[in-house]
C-alpha cells in the first residue's frame, strides 16, 4: 500500500513535530513512499530520508530556540531564515543532499507563488537547488523581510510560506493524486487549539492583487470545510494535550520539553505500532 506522511507546519510549534519525526526514525514501521514537509518541517523532514536523526534534536533544541533565529526586537527581520539555512543547516549541521536526491522516497515541499498565491509542490526529484527551495518554504512575508512580501526566488519565480501551505488539509489531495492509499498526518496543533480563523492572513490576502486574493481565500474555504477523504486509509495524529506555546516564542528549556512530548507520544501511539511489519 503506497503511503504518504504529511508533516504540518506551525513555526516554533514544529518543535513538537520534530520530536515526532525523531521518534519515527527509531520505530520499526514501514517507510513512506511520499513525505510532504510543510513550512518549518520542510528542512526537518529531510533528516528522516537521509538518516541524519541527531540533526533534528540539535537544530530544534539548540539552534532555533535562540534570538539569532527569532527576535521581535529585530523588526526588519523577525525571523532570520538565512541564519537557519546558511549557518544552522549548511555549516553546522549539513544535510546530505546527495542522499536526498537519490532516495526512493519522494519528498514534496509546498510553497506559495508570491505573485498568484497558488500553492506549488517542489520535490527532491526536480533537480532544482534544494537549499533555495527550503529557504522559500520557511520564508514568511513581512516576518522574514519587513520591506518585501516576495519571499525567495527559485528558478526565476518567487515563493514563500503561507498558512494554507503550512497546514495539512490541502496536501491530502496532492498525496492522493500521487497514488497514496494510506495518508498519515502529523500535526503540531491540539484539536482544541487548532487555528481556524486566520483573520490576519485573510486581511493580508485581501490587500494583495486579485489573483493572489482569490487563490488564497479559496484555500482558506477548503481548509475550513475539510473532511477526511473517502476511499483512503486516513490517520490524523496531533498532540495529546495543548502545547501552551505560540508560533514564534520558544526557549531552550521549553523546546526540550515540547520536543520530548512529541517523541514520547509518538512512541506510544498504538496506531503506529499496528503498522509494524
Amino acid at each position: 500500500m503506497k503511503t504518504a506522511w504529511i508533516f504540518a507546519g506551525g513555526a516554533a510549534r514544529s518543535v513538537y513535530t520534530a520530536g515526532v519525526l525523531y521518534a519515527l526514525c527509531e520505530m520499526d514501521i514501514p517507510r513512506p513512499d511520499i513525505i510532504i514537509g510543510c513550512s518549518g518541517m520542510a528542512p526537518t523532514s529531510i533528516c528522516y530520508v537521509t538518516g541524519q536523526k541527531e540533526i533534528i534534536k540539535n537544530v530544534w533544541c539548540r539552534s532555533l530556540s535562540t534570538t539569532k533565529f527569532v527576535s521581535f526586537w529585530r523588526l526588519w527581520k523577525i525571523v532570520d531564515i538565512n541564519y537557519l539555512i546558511d549557518t544552522v543547516l549548511k555549516e553546522n549541521n549539513p544535510l546530505d543532499m546527495k542522499k536526498l536526491k537519490e532516495s526512493p522516497i519522494t519528498v514534496y515541499w509546498p510553497v506559495t507563488n508570491s505573485e498568484t498565491g497558488e500553492i506549488n509542490y517542489i520535490s527532491n526529484e526536480t533537480g532544482l537547488d534544494i537549499w533555495e527551495v527550503l529557504r522559500a518554504a520557511v520564508s514568511v512575508p513581512i516576518c522574514t523581510n519587513l520591506f518585501s512580501v516576495m519571499g525567495n526566488p527559485v528558478n526565476g519565480q518567487y515563493y514563500s510560506d503561507s498558512p494554507p501551505a503550512s497546514r495539512f488539509q490541502l496536501h491530502i489531495k496532492k498525496a492522493a493524486e500521487e497514488g497514496a492509499e494510506r495518508i498519515i498526518v502529523f500535526d503540531s496543533w491540539h484539536t482544541d487549539e487548532n487555528p481556524t480563523g486566520y483573520f490576519i492572513s485573510k486581511v493580508y490576502a485581501c490587500l494583495r492583487n486579485g489573483e493572489f486574493r482569490r487563490n488564497q481565500l479559496s484555500y482558506f474555504r477548503e481548509m475550513e470545510n475539510f473532511s477526511p477523504p473517502s476511499g483512503i486509509h486516513f490517520l490524523y495524529l496531533s498532540p495529546a494535550s495543548k502545547l501552551a506555546m505560540s508560533r514564534y516564542k520558544i526557549d531552550n528549556k521549553n523546546a526540550r520539553k515540547i520536543f520530548e512530548q512529541g517523541y514520547r507520544e509518538t512512541l506510544s501511539r498504538k496506531e503506529l505500532r499496528d503498522l509494524t511489519p
